[in-house]
């Protein structure tokens, strides 16, 4: 009997939902779905008042301003301890802080993206025009939508904010968006960058913005600290042997390169968590002799080794 109940109540549940989207292929975790009262007339009436999420999500502060609304558990001494909330209340100041900030900076839409193999994260962003136009205005730069986007004080007006916001979050150096492209037409569904629901797609972006993403990584590196060294280590030492010059590294990854018979291994400063450096070396084997390697290095890193 109680089998027949869940039976009935599942089938029920089904009967009144439609799919709106997929998930898998389309970028997404999961299936999204909307009630079946709104598959021909669109979305369901709002009650009076309530125009937008914004509104909803404002009306519940209201209402409801001492409520827990997002928890997390933090884990003391590797154990989980108990949920520590933010109120209704608190989130939606969070929430008025943050679009501030973006609003004054004029950022209207943003996708940050980080390559695992380079030390700095860059963003796409979607610009607010008539603070965009504003900002040039008062900076002596006039164009259309389009030649503000290229114009590279506008570019650099953009990393300074992003910037400025990081420091007051107290982020790592590595957090930090060091280069930015400016796209003037809002992420749509038309170039498949977003769903229905106006989520992003990664996958889509990444390979949407793959040009404008090497050209940023490429052009940031210019006039960066970079050189390359030979190292040789004892003849006896064994191939997963790596140089040692005096920095203490982590090895994060490596890729095979072609024309080469070894692969090339990437490392980060061990001090890139704790105090924001964010130089890292490429070790390379000779191929003619086990006993060299080139060494790479991207920026300098000021801590040396700790003595044991």
């Amino acid at each position: 009997m109680a089998d027949d109940c869940v039976r009935s109540r599942q089938s029920s549940s089904e009967a009144m939902k439609f799919l709106v989207e997929s998930g898998g292929a389309e970028g997404n975790a999961g299936p999204s779905y909307r009630n079946v009262l709104a598959k021909d007339t669109g979305l369901l009436q709002s009650p009076p008042g309530v125009d937008c999420l914004w509104d909803l999500f404002r009306a519940s502060v209201e209402k409801y301003p001492s409520n827990p609304m997002l928890g997390h558990r933090p884990v003391v001494d590797g154990k989980v301890g108990d949920y520590a909330w933010m109120t209704y209340r608190e989130v939606c100041d969070v929430v008025i802080k943050l679009a501030a900030a973006m609003s004054n900076s004029g950022v209207k839409q943003i996708w940050v993206y980080g390559n695992s193999f380079e030390s700095f994260l860059i963003a796409v962003i979607n610009p607010n025009q008539q603070a965009l136009e504003n900002w040039a205005g008062q900076n002596g730069i006039t164009g259309n939508l389009e030649e503000l986007c290229e114009n590279a004080k506008i570019k650099e007006h953009f990393i300074a904010e992003l910037a400025k916001a990081a420091k007051e979050k107290k982020l790592k150096g590595f957090e930090f968006i060091r280069a930015v492209h400016l796209d003037a037409v809002p992420f749509d569904m038309e170039r498949d960058l977003i769903t229905p629901t106006y989520k992003k797609k990664r996958p889509q972006m990444l390979k949407y913005y793959q040009g404008a993403i090497d050209a940023l990584y490429k052009s940031s590196k210019k006039g960066l600290p970079r050189w390359t060294k030979k190292f040789r280590i004892p003849d006896d030492a064994n191939l997963e042997y790596t140089p040692d010059d005096g920095f203490s590294w982590r090895k994060y990854g490596q890729k095979d390169i072609l024309g080469a018979k070894f692969p090339r291994g990437y490392y980060r400063c061990t001090y890139r968590n704790a105090q924001g450096c964010a130089a890292t070396r490429q070790v390379q084997r000779s191929d003619a002799d086990l006993a060299v390697f080139d060494v790479t290095l991207n920026l300098s890193c000021k801590r040396k080794k700790e003595s044991s």
